[in-house]
């Protein structure tokens, strides 16, 4: 008998959230913990937004979060993504026994930072 030992060579878990905001007066900081800055003299007027963070952690764990706009349905308000993932990529101690373990320890960090992305004025569209 051979036995063959089985790898996972990636796990990932990913939220994706859709967020729609009142354009009348709309600050981003208002609602993202995450910062754009437009020079001075270019307009203030954002038509479209991106920005992506990846962010590594231990045992080569990254964190991606990605914020954009959509098109949105009702012409008074913004829509945005609000995207979060967190991969394992050829860590060592995740075999199948331990895919469940390692879910829930990713599924409490990407709520944590779901916590920490998002301003309380944000968390209220959610009813948070």
């Amino acid at each position: 008998n051979c036995s063959k030992k089985e790898i996972i060579k990636k796990v990932s878990i990913r939220y994706i959230n859709k967020i729609e905001i009142f354009v009348e007066g709309l600050k981003i900081s208002d609602y993202f913990k995450y910062a754009i800055t437009v020079p001075v003299g270019v307009s203030q007027n954002l038509s479209n937004l991106m920005i992506q963070t990846e962010n590594i952690y231990e045992n080569n764990e990254i964190l991606t979060v990605t914020l954009h706009t959509t098109p949105s349905q009702d012409v008074t308000k913004a829509s945005f993504v609000f995207d979060i993932s967190y991969t394992s990529i050829n860590h060592k101690d995740i075999g199948f026994n331990n895919v469940s373990k390692w879910l829930f320890k990713a599924h409490d960090r990407l709520n944590d930072v779901f916590e920490k992305s998002l301003t309380d004025k944000c968390k209220n569209i959610f009813d948070l």
